[in-house]
């Protein structure tokens, strides 16, 4: 099937519940109703891979709609939309209208799942330039997170950002 000449909402679905994403980047521009509509699908898969196709691929509404995800039951959704709200380098120069950093933060402080606060600590991390807000919080997780993996980043961040003057 191509998609180029069956753009629709079901055709997109499929390729989303197959994890057939590489079809979808070079027409999620085209497909960007469809990919909003499969945020709000019943299978988290199709969710995930939706959320996976617009880190990389931006379309004009998805800020407030992945926001909406960081809390939806399944924890890979969560993960995911930490990881497109958050992560400029994935989106090749293109811009976010929404300051995503305090979304980022509440899901540092408040996720149940280690897995998503360990996205969100990446993203705030490696993946966006720093502010005030995100060198206070990697020099509190750098000595006092419970987690190894969650003190690693804050503090090779850290170290990071202090020897390249980032």
């Amino acid at each position: 099937m191509s998609l180029s000449n069956t753009i629709n909402g079901q055709a997109v679905r499929d390729q989303l519940a197959r994890g057939r994403l590489k079809k979808l980047f070079p027409v999620a521009q085209a497909i960007g109703p469809a990919l909003l509509d499969a945020l709000d699908d019943d299978n988290w898969k199709v969710r995930r891979n939706a959320l996976r196709v617009l880190d990389h691929a931006p379309v004009a509404g998805m800020e407030s709609r992945i926001i909406e995800l960081l809390q939806d039951e399944e924890v890979e959704v969560r993960k995911w939309a930490a990881h497109a709200l958050g992560c400029d380098r994935c989106k090749e120069g293109s811009t976010l209208c929404v300051d995503p950093v305090p979304h980022l933060l509440d899901a540092v402080e408040s996720d149940p799942s280690i897995v998503v606060r360990r996205s969100a600590v990446v993203c705030l991390a490696w993946n966006r330039p720093w502010d005030a807000r995100i060198s206070e919080l990697m020099e509190a997780l750098a000595s006092g997170a419970a987690d190894e993996n969650i003190r690693f980043h804050a503090s090779s961040a850290i170290r990071h950002r202090t020897a390249t003057g980032a």
